[in-house]
């Protein structure tokens, strides 16, 4: 007969989680996991509450790196077709792989997947591949000037050009 009234008690327990902050006596910071539930009498009311917490804190801090990290992933992954300049993604042999949109703004950097780079390119690009070491050159394309950037990543047989365009910085120097 005890045996069914225990039985009936936690067949009307209710459960509860969850997750709150709390701040420490000295003023920092945390995270609590609560879980518990509460046992019944046949009226419904309460007669025992029941539960555990657990500081999550390091997890939460843990779960914020993570994000914070991702988000700059993202960010990075958006990058080329978002940079407002130029940015070229070339084969060791010059062939282009990918053009961000900005290419077709300015002068001398309109380029197309599959064509081979320009001939003021080319050979940076070669360089760069050729040292494994990133190269930076004024180029004038269009009869305008960019600073460029080409960064090899030689094992994977590419590099990334990258320009911005300096022409009135280089006017106001002579």
């Amino acid at each position: 007969m005890v045996e069914a009234k225990r039985d009936d008690a936690v067949a009307q327990q209710k459960i509860f989680d969850f997750e709150f902050r709390i701040r420490r006596p000295q003023g920092e910071e945390g995270w609590v996991y609560c879980q518990g539930g509460a046992l019944y009498d046949p009226t419904g009311r309460p007669t025992r509450i029941f539960g555990v917490n657990i500081d999550i804190t390091e997890r939460k801090r843990a779960e914020e790196a993570l994000r914070e990290a991702h988000e700059p992933a993202i960010w990075l992954a958006r990058f080329p077709e978002q940079n407002p300049n130029p940015v070229i993604r070339a084969s060791a042999d010059g062939t282009i792989l990918y053009c961000n949109p900005s290419t077709t703004k300015f002068p001398g950097w309109k380029c197309e997947v599959g064509q081979v780079l320009q001939n003021e390119l080319l050979p940076l690009v070669g360089r760069a591949m050729g040292e494994g070491k990133e190269v930076q050159e004024d180029v004038k394309l269009a009869r305008r000037v960019y600073i460029v950037w080409i960064t090899p990543f030689p094992g994977e047989g590419y590099a990334n050009v990258y320009g911005r365009d300096i022409t009135e910085r280089k006017v106001l120097q002579y």
